[in-house]
């Protein structure tokens, strides 16, 4: 009887059991929900995020525009991102290195420094044998990463934009429109560097200034113009070209070119984009 009692006992606990799990998981989700991380929800990919979300809210966050604000918030980006993977303006004297190979063992001081390089080298005093090391191209590709997403964050942030990044290997631009409305080819780079010490250096043709970026910019309007007549297309940039060149292009062309540091057109082009929308 004792045995017959242990068992039931046994068997209703049991039953006890499977039915709480089986409460449980029909009252659970079927599968756990992912949440987008913030770099995935804005677009905007690491290390790119942390330095774009600072600079907008040291710059930008609950001000309003200005010429002033938004062209720091862009050269914040860059010095910052370049600084991030330490991409310097740096020499060095080549003669030095030689001498360091012939005495190897020996401590022998070479020459070299960030920023451009001097008039002759502080060590072994060569005037020939001084080089600047090659980081344009190392410089040019985060440069241009830094502009397009720092436009990106300011585009959601403050306008709430439909934007999304064009696919890869996209020729003609780099953004688009998520409605297909209009796409955005990205023309920005810095006017000014830093050296590790913070010391500034300017650098020449920055942006739309350049005629080789005017030209490649124009072309790509004007081709993707001819295959897509129904999407609009526009160029953003930090420096527009001098007035100059511009007499070299169409007003046309010109006309879709958007200077991110004037909060007026800038303003007013997004309002454009936005209207898109409705």
């Amino acid at each position: 009887m004792m045995k017959r009692a242990t068992a039931e006992s046994n068997h209703g606990a049991r039953h006890s059991r499977l039915v709480a799990v089986i409460v449980f998981v029909i009252g659970a989700a079927p599968w756990p929900v992912r949440t987008a991380t913030p770099s995935e929800e804005m677009g905007v990919p690491e290390p790119y995020l942390p330095i774009i979300q600072q600079s907008y809210s040291i710059l930008l966050k609950g001000k309003d525009l200005t010429p002033e604000n938004l062209k720091q918030y862009f050269d914040r980006c860059f010095v910052e991102t370049l600084r991030h993977f330490n991409i310097f303006e740096c020499w060095v004297c080549v003669d030095c290195l030689h001498r360091e190979k012939e005495k190897s063992g020996q401590s022998v001081k070479v020459g070299y420094g960030f920023g451009e390089k001097p008039a002759a080298c502080p060590v072994c005093g060569s005037r020939d044998s001084l080089y600047q090391v090659g980081t344009f191209q190392a410089r040019a590709s985060k440069a241009g990463e830094a502009f397009e997403n720092a436009f990106l964050y300011l585009a959601k942030v403050r306008w709430k934009l439909g934007l999304e990044k064009a696919p890869p290997f996209t020729q003609t631009h780099d953004f688009a429109h998520t409605g297909g409305k209009y796409v955005i080819e990205a023309k920005g780079s810095p006017e000014t560097l830093e050296e590790p010490s913070g010391e500034p250096i300017e650098l020449p043709r920055a942006g739309m200034s350049r005629t080789d970026t005017i030209k490649k910019a124009e072309s790509n309007y004007k081709e993707f113009q001819r295959k897509n007549p129904g999407v609009e297309f526009y160029i953003i940039t930090n420096v527009m070209p001098a007035d100059g060149k511009s007499k070299n292009y169409s007003s046309e062309f010109l006309s879709h070119v958007i200077d991110v540091t004037n909060p007026d057109q800038l303003t007013r082009w997004a309002e454009r984009l936005l209207s898109l929308d409705r």
